[in-house]
């Protein structure tokens, strides 16, 4: 199919028809010259992934993408940093392009939590601090800040948190229009069914989906 597409944040799960970036620490360390074959091995990237950080910029032309696609990626970002990301994606789309995203989504997890504590669970707190990845039960790892350093995200865990109507609001101050939440594969580019359907293994794809919000919108 004719047309640019680029997904940022891709991990592992990167569609050779798309144009993949990760901002990954290995990614970086692969780079080296002496070293990079060595890191590149143990981080088993493919080969076609590069590295890109969508707040600092990818090496992407501007108005050149007919979509772009990130999953489980926002949230790892802070706020300044997450409305750049969105100004930065509206750049790079040509006129009518679209971005799809997923991030998880903090009505459902909230809902959760207040079932739970109405039911007397006291484990309810420290369950919703855990599974939305917003408490920190041990010190950082040296691992966990070099990602940081080398990055400048928050690793594995969420720096925040956004439900529908919060996202909708940064969508439009970004400049998107016809913003649509949608379901796991429902959309309206046949490409980004494919770039979705790889986008996390088979045995968390319905979870992760499930507790997640998923939009779609125009540049």
């Amino acid at each position: 199919m004719a047309g640019k597409y680029v997904q940022f944040g891709s991990g592992w799960h990167a569609p050779e028809s798309w144009e993949n970036y990760d901002v990954s620490l290995y990614m970086r360390l692969r780079e080296l010259p002496l070293f990079g074959p060595l890191f590149a091995r143990l981080a088993r990237f493919p080969a076609h992934v590069r590295y890109g950080n969508i707040v600092t910029g990818l090496p992407v032309a501007l108005g050149s993408c007919d979509g772009v696609y990130s999953c489980h990626v926002l949230e790892h970002l802070c706020l300044d940093d997450f409305r750049t990301a969105l100004r930065n994606v509206h750049a790079l789309l040509r006129p009518d392009g679209i971005y799809r995203f997923t991030v998880p989504d903090l009505q459902h997890h909230i809902g959760k939590y207040r079932r739970e504590t109405d039911a007397g669970d006291w484990q309810a707190a420290p369950r919703f601090l855990n599974e939305t990845l917003l408490g920190r039960a041990h010190r950082n790892t040296l691992r966990d800040t070099l990602i940081e350093i080398f990055t400048g995200s928050g690793g594995t865990y969420h720096k925040w948190m956004w439900d529908e109507a919060s996202l909708r609001h940064e969508m439009a101050a970004a400049g998107f229009r016809d913003v649509r939440r949608c379901a796991f594969l429902d959309s309206q580019d046949p490409m980004m069914v494919i770039v979705e359907r790889e986008s996390q293994p088979e045995d968390v794809r319905q979870s992760k989906f499930h507790e997640s919000i998923t939009l779609e919108a125009r540049r």
